[in-house]
């Protein structure tokens, strides 16, 4: 079961969040990319927000969050993120997920 996530303040700074190592298709929702981020501190990310991607092959791409979703289980507190608009060939496997 996955449910809407929201935390209180925007990140401080620009960091790595996470690197692909999965992309799963959620019809009608768009990718989510898996593994996916942990919050540091008291960061916020909120649907809207900006992220960029920085491809293996050193291309970038601006993308809004179109969804947060917590998985379960979720032993290591992982936020999932999803894209609409993309598919799975926009953003390959080894793609970097970093705050903007």
């Amino acid at each position: 079961m996955l449910v809407q996530v929201h935390y209180y303040s925007k990140p401080l700074e620009q960091r790595r969040l996470f690197t692909i190592t999965h992309i799963s298709i959620v019809i009608g929702r768009g990718l989510t990319l898996i593994p996916g981020l942990v919050p540091v501190r008291d960061e916020d990310f909120s649907i809207g927000d900006s992220i960029l991607l920085r491809r293996p092959d050193g291309s970038e791409i601006k993308a809004r969050i179109d969804g947060l979703e917590l998985p379960h289980p979720n032993p290591n507190f992982e936020v999932l993120v999803m894209l609409e608009g993309f598919s799975k060939e926009d953003i390959p496997v080894g793609t970097e997920v970093w705050s903007i």
